[in-house]
């Protein structure tokens, strides 16, 4: 394969990527790891993990969980072939994942359309290719190949490798998986039409599954069945949720703008969770979705009000803590004032207080991303405000080492110029093609493709040490 650098905040304009910061230097030991890991012995053989996680519930921060993976992110910032070999390697892995779910009987990813209550989970019992009633797979999983996705850890292996390579594989691999992100959800629980899967998920869950979703929905070619079926999915959800706004309001009070959801610990919300699900909502709001767009102006009441309400009772710092008291556990009853989620988080002994024993993590790097985004999005000052105070309280794991070390949300902060590390050069032919044919296949696509590279570009200049 060609390694071609590409026009990255040019790509932002489009609305494909997240605004990253260009100006980051990425630790030059973190791009030696990758080739590291990818000159290792079973690196890029059939079916191999390649870095990625095979049991995907399991908890604690992960190179492949985020806004994308790691290594497409440092892909993204650098252009540099360590971050593209080990990313590409990734999205080889996408293949071997039991998402790919083929319908020979319709001919497409297996989906809704074609099996409205079908849940891939063994209780939907076991099904038959083309009755349209069924309510199970034809053939259940099991524990062989040693892979358990899982909607809410699942990581984004296709979108940006197809974006920068156009590779048709990709594609399959990332609508594949966008069409198992609504069958794997209990069909009772996506609604008359069998394509809700935000009611009743956990925040991260719903986050990563419409994230795919949206992917899949903007990246498959115009016209296409694939782009039909999944921007339905994709409507039906931010419908159903700027449905709820009004309800929504009405019981979070002063402090609404957050997304009920699923959590193991009853009365507790994570907003490093809300931060995931608003980077789903910024991403799709840059894709020109005005309801994801609607969504995130109502939220911003929380994201941006958790660092404003100090006066109030509730420290600052806790807006970037692990978990906020948000309800009553014994009655359900949401507390609806930031004075009440204040002082009952601290009663349970979860507030940061003034400093941060709470947010030992990425959780304040996520919040600044929302900032960023919300800011970029809907120019909202108080964002921006809230953006510089909170980094100006020198909160863990937000230097320039630490992005330059894992960048992974290290997202441009409001206003500032986005001026790359290294600068690509005019290009000598016209750089616009057309977009990928695509056709659906007439079998399961062959997930053996290849990845030894036949050519590649110079290596971009070493990206340096850490800046300070």
């Amino acid at each position: 394969w060609l390694n071609i650098r590409q026009d990255i905040a040019h790509l932002h304009e489009t609305g494909a990527i997240a605004n990253y910061d260009l100006g980051v230097a990425v630790d030059n030991g973190l791009l030696q790891s990758y080739a590291e890991a990818t000159a290792a012995a079973g690196w890029g053989e059939p079916l191999s993990t390649n870095g990625v996680t095979q049991y995907m519930p399991g908890v604690g921060g992960r190179a492949d969980i985020g806004i994308t993976t790691q290594s497409n992110t440092v892909w993204l910032m650098t252009q540099d072939i360590r971050a593209a070999t080990h990313a590409l390697g990734q999205a080889e892995t996408a293949s071997a994942v039991p998402w790919n779910m083929w319908d020979g009987a319709n001919g497409r990813w297996l989906n809704t359309e074609d099996y409205p209550k079908l849940w891939t989970d063994g209780r939907g019992g076991t099904g038959t290719p083309g009755d349209a009633s069924s309510g199970g797979l034809t053939q259940q999983g099991d524990d062989i190949s040693g892979w358990t996705p899982e909607s809410a850890h699942q990581p984004d292996l296709s979108f940006v490798p197809y974006i920068l390579t156009g590779e048709r594989w990709m594609l399959d691999n990332l609508q594949a998986q966008a069409a198992w992100n609504v069958v794997s959800q209990w069909a009772d629980m996506r609604g008359e039409d069998g394509n809700l899967v935000v009611p009743n998920n956990q925040v991260r869950g719903s986050a990563w599954a419409l994230r795919q979703i949206d992917e899949a929905a903007w990246a498959s070619p115009n016209g296409s069945a694939e782009q039909a079926y999944f921007s339905k999915v994709s409507e039906a959800n931010w419908s159903w949720i700027v449905q709820q706004i009004p309800s929504w309001t009405e019981m979070q009070g002063e402090a609404h703008g957050w997304l009920p959801g699923e959590y193991g610990t009853v009365g507790a919300l994570p907003p490093w969770q809300q931060d995931y699900f608003a980077s789903t909502a910024i991403a799709a709001a840059r894709h020109g979705n005005e309801d994801a767009l609607t969504y995130l102006e109502w939220a911003s009441n929380f994201l941006v009000g958790r660092f404003q309400h100090e006066a109030n009772g509730f420290a600052e710092h806790d807006g970037a803590a692990y978990l906020l008291a948000i309800s009553d556990p014994a009655t359900g009853r949401v507390f609806n004032t930031w004075s009440e989620i204040g002082a009952t988080t601290a009663s349970y002994g979860w507030s940061n207080g003034n400093g941060w024993s709470h947010s030992e993590g990425d959780y304040v790097q996520l919040a600044l991303a929302t900032l960023s985004g919300i800011a970029e999005l809907t120019g909202s000052q108080a964002a921006v405000d809230a953006y510089h105070a909170l980094l100006a309280d020198n909160p863990p794991f937000t230097s320039g080492n630490d992005f330059s070390r894992d960048p992974t949300f290290a997202i441009v902060a409001p206003g500032e110029d986005n001026t790359p590390v290294f600068q690509i050069p005019a290009p000598s032919v016209p750089s616009d093609t057309a977009p990928p044919v695509h056709t659906a296949p007439d079998a399961a696509p062959d997930s053996n493709h290849g990845s030894a590279p036949v050519e590649t570009a110079p290596e971009a200049p070493a990206a340096g040490h850490p800046a300070g």
